[in-house]
Parts: structure tokens; sequence; C-alpha cells
């Protein structure tokens, strides 16, 4: 599994947008968002949070600031 200091310093701080987010939380490891959860509610909500591989209780949250389709992350933290 990624360290999630390494996510931090990978995601906080970046632009892009959900699909390119999703594809990058796939290369961990971590299941689509998509599965879960359509790209509306996903921006209403202002976050993501990704199934930790391998358990069934830990998740990463991954949270965000919404400008049209751009998302520029601001926090990733275990929940």
């Amino acid at each position: 599994m990624t360290n999630i200091e390494t996510l931090k310093q990978e995601l906080i701080g970046t632009e892009t947008n959900l699909i390119e987010l999703d594809n990058k939380m796939e290369s961990y490891g971590f299941q689509s968002i998509f599965d879960e959860v359509d790209e509306t509610t996903l921006k209403n909500n202002g976050s993501a949070s990704y199934l930790v591989p391998g358990t069934e209780t830990d998740y990463i949250n991954v949270e965000f600031d919404v400008d049209g389709d751009i998302i520029k992350i601001t926090a990733v933290e275990e929940i």
C-alpha cells in the first residue's frame, strides 16, 4: 500500500479533474470511486473517500475545492 505521506506530497495543491484523480488513485491500487458515486455528488461533497486496498474499514479521504471541472486538492487524510 502507498504511504499516506507519499499521497499527501503528490496530491495536495494539485489542480486536476476527478477522472485524473481517480486514475491516479487506481494506479496505487485503490478501487475507482465512480463504482460508488457519480461526479456531481463528489463535487457537491468536495471530497472523495477511497477504501484502502486489503482492508474493509480503512479509508483515505481526498478533499478538494471545485472550480467548474477543475478541482484543487486541499487535504489527504486517513479516516
